[in-house]
């Protein structure tokens, strides 16, 4: 049993098996006019549980736009002024 678990656990950190990523893609795209897409390869379902590479290069990508967020947030704040 326990042998069986670890399979699955192992083909499950390799692959999503539960999200279609294609549909989120073009779904997403469609929530609004400042809608960021970014692919992180080798993630799994929950991105920041991924393995170690994976969660150090979400986290990055993560920073950067929110770096970005805030910048553009604060220029437009300035600008209404």
């Amino acid at each position: 049993m326990e042998r069986n678990f670890q399979i699955y656990v192992f083909a499950f950190s390799l692959a999503e098996i539960i999200l279609n990523v294609t549909k989120m893609r073009q779904i997403g795209a469609t929530l609004g006019n400042q809608v960021t897409i970014v692919a992180i390869e080798k993630a799994v379902h929950d991105i920041f549980l991924s393995k170690k590479p994976v969660r150090a290069h979400a986290f990055e990508r993560t920073f950067t736009w929110l770096k970005h967020v805030e910048e553009n947030w604060t220029t437009s704040e300035t600008n209404s002024q």
